[in-house]
């Protein structure tokens, strides 16, 4: 959870860029938002990746000030 603490606490970003990255910016659809690299739902922010033989989905509960990462040794995102 390095990275979003960092994010958070304005270490990698200047205070309007980190607020920028956090905030949705376009809809998806009724519940899913992107932002600059996230997507939110409701106050869950989430990012998903994977490359050959590798993904992982890191996710920050927001209600409950919770982070979460999953890492996979397969191509497809945990969790789908």
């Amino acid at each position: 959870m390095i990275f979003l603490d960092a994010l958070r606490g304005g270490q990698l970003l200047t205070p309007r860029l980190t607020e920028d990255f956090l905030t949705p910016q376009v809809a998806r659809d009724e519940q899913v938002r992107f932002g600059f690299g996230l997507q939110v739902r409701r106050s869950t922010l989430y990012k998903e990746g994977s490359n050959a033989g590798v993904s992982a989905l890191l996710t920050r509960y927001g209600n409950a000030e919770v982070d979460a990462v999953v890492l996979s040794n397969t191509e497809v995102p945990p969790g789908r």
